[in-house]
């Protein structure tokens, strides 16, 4: 039998009922708040034919929010959002809504970076729900729910042979994608697709050569 034995189902079944999450946030620090969320997932059409969808918007900074004292302008360099352009963003209530919604039509999220991602998300639910919760208590709810895509959330592929994999689908993508939340969830739910395809298609194994 291969190394890799009968591994495709779980993993398959997986992805395509996920939503892959990005955020972009004032900054890295302790205390920073979203900017910008992006959600993507796999959408198979009735005739079979698979596709990514995708959407993001900017976030309005809620009221209780100090967004200047935690602005970073090394963050700014690399996502190019203007602060001033937040206030043409989405209430944080968008950002419960969409989440709950995906939450209860997909079977879990998945995100490159889980840690920073729930501590974005935190404050944006605190926020909308209006609840009474810490975001210590919120992100630990969230963490749960979060799987690092391709590591945590694939415990059945090895992880060598999924870098394997996403390193070539890398080699093929296009190099000139914005690090902004919506092409980084649409670019995650694409290298997903295309491991997808290897893991049904049965082509898996010949990305196995560092799995020894």
């Amino acid at each position: 039998m291969n190394k890799l034995g009968n591994l495709a189902p779980g993993t398959v079944s997986r992805l395509r009922r996920g939503v892959f999450l990005d955020l972009e946030a004032t900054g890295l620090n302790e205390g920073s708040f979203p900017i910008e969320i992006g959600f993507a997932y796999i959408h198979t059409d009735e005739v079979g034919r698979d596709s990514v969808r995708s959407w993001s918007y900017l976030i309005k900074p809620h009221r209780s929010w100090d967004i200047e004292a935690v602005w970073s302008t090394e963050s700014e360099k690399i996502h190019k959002i203007p602060m001033a352009d937040l206030a043409f963003g989405e209430p944080v209530e968008r950002v419960v809504e969409d989440y709950t919604r995906m939450q209860k039509m997909r079977e879990c999220f998945f995100s490159d970076a889980p840690s920073y991602d729930c501590r974005w998300l935190a404050p944006a639910m605190k926020a909308g729900h209006k609840s009474e919760a810490s975001c210590e208590e919120i992100s630990m709810q969230l963490e749960f729910g979060f799987k690092h895509l391709f590591y945590e959330g694939l415990y059945d592929v090895p992880s060598e042979i999924v870098g394997n994999v996403i390193s070539y689908l890398d080699q093929t993508a296009p190099n000139n994608t914005p690090h902004r939340a919506g092409p980084d969830a649409e670019l995650m739910a694409l290298q997903a697709l295309g491991l997808v395809r290897h893991l049904e298609a049965g082509t898996i194994t010949q990305f196995e050569s560092a799995y020894e």
